[in-house]
């Protein structure tokens, strides 16, 4: 992991786990061993400590779900289609997706119900007179 990406959880620890900035820089201070009053200062050693500690201390990392390889395809084509729309969120092909295949989120569908998804925003584009590819 590199240094940057300890530092960017060491923040979203904080956030998770309620700290103000005075608990915060003790914190630091007393689980690294360090005289510091960011995590920007910290050395290698002293970031894995505070991590762990944090970790310790309830802090989770969660990781994002990725959509499988063939779907990046299909999922990039929605997007590029919801950008043509006048960028609409993904909460527009969420509804669509929930009224057509009772679905809550469009990345859980399936391929052949991706394409299908992507047919009705074609059909929405050719509406509203939106370039499409």
């Amino acid at each position: 992991m590199t240094r940057a990406k300890h530092i960017q959880l060491i923040h979203i620890a904080k956030a998770q786990l309620g700290l103000d900035d005075d608990t915060y820089r003790a914190m630091l201070k007393a689980v690294s061993g360090e005289n510091v009053r960011s995590s920007t200062q910290l050395t290698a050693t002293g970031l894995a400590k505070v991590l762990q500690h944090l970790q310790k201390q309830g802090f989770r990392i969660q990781r994002r779900a990725r959509p499988a390889t063939g779907k990046q395809k299909l999922i990039k084509k929605i997007r590029a289609q919801l950008i043509s729309l006048g960028n609409l969120p993904d909460s527009y092909a969420d509804g669509i997706a929930k009224h057509m295949f009772n679905v809550e989120r469009y990345h859980w569908l399936n391929n052949d119900q991706l394409h299908r998804l992507i047919a009705a925003l074609a059909y929405q584009q050719r509406r509203q007179g939106a370039p499409t590819k």
